[in-house]
């Protein structure tokens, strides 16, 4: 199996764990696809629920690490899309439709957030804002956001003694695993053997300002009242 992962030129941490992680699983024929990167303007972050993904390798050097092919592009639609089984998404903005529509069942994206009910940015810190179930979806992409077939969903467990920064990192840690795992739970949903559970679509959210991020610690109170597993 041919895998690409598209990521960006720049360190990036998810890329650098989820290459590693398939290395580590035996898993050969590689190629990193590296769009380019802008920095984004800093802005006010009072609760951080994501690694740094800056922290991470260069995703050239992470290539060269597992010895897999690495090729940097302009865009989206240089990436080749012949002899590659699936891409899984290591980061990436939207990409534009041209490549969507010629990879789609092909291209797979993990979301901290249950799919379609919490989408979006900053899908974790909503949830807990909004009392809705904390879960990682794995997804093909295609042209809506945060929308495509569904492959799998995984809810994050939380426990009463959990702080916030615990529960997030719990949650990204699933995330890196559900991605790893991609060809047991792509084999399952082409088997028909996961059915998405049933939910209403949710508003793509925008990052959460600092006056809702300002709210977090007490409804985290709250939504473990809810949610928390019980001794």
């Amino acid at each position: 199996m041919r895998i690409g992962i598209i990521t960006y030129a720049t360190n990036h941490l998810k890329t650098e764990q989820i290459a590693i992680g398939l290395k580590q699983r035996n898993y050969e024929n590689i190629s990193l696809f590296a769009l380019p990167f802008k920095p984004r303007p800093a802005r006010e972050v009072l609760f951080a629920h994501r690694p740094d993904m800056m922290v991470g390798g260069h995703s050239r050097s992470v290539a060269k690490a597992i010895g897999a092919d690495y090729l940097e592009v302009a865009s989206a639609e240089e990436i080749p899309i012949e002899g590659i089984e699936i891409y899984l998404i290591g980061g990436a903005g939207i990409l534009p439709p041209a490549f969507v529509n010629k990879t789609l069942g092909r291209v797979l994206n993990s979301h901290p957030g249950k799919i379609p009910l919490v989408r979006g940015l900053d899908a974790l810190k909503w949830a807990i804002l909004e009392k809705q179930p904390v879960e990682n979806s794995l997804h093909f992409i295609d042209a809506e956001t945060d929308a495509g077939d569904m492959v799998a969903q995984f809810p994050t467990p939380l426990f009463a003694s959990d702080t916030m920064e615990k529960f997030a990192a719990r949650h990204y840690e699933i995330e890196i695993d559900m991605m790893l795992d991609f060809e047991h739970h792509v084999g399952q949903y082409r088997a028909g053997n996961f059915k998405p559970a049933e939910c209403t679509v949710g508003k793509a959210r925008m990052r959460m300002k600092p006056e809702d991020q300002a709210k977090l610690p007490a409804a985290f109170e709250e939504y473990k009242e809810l949610y928390a597993i019980k001794d």
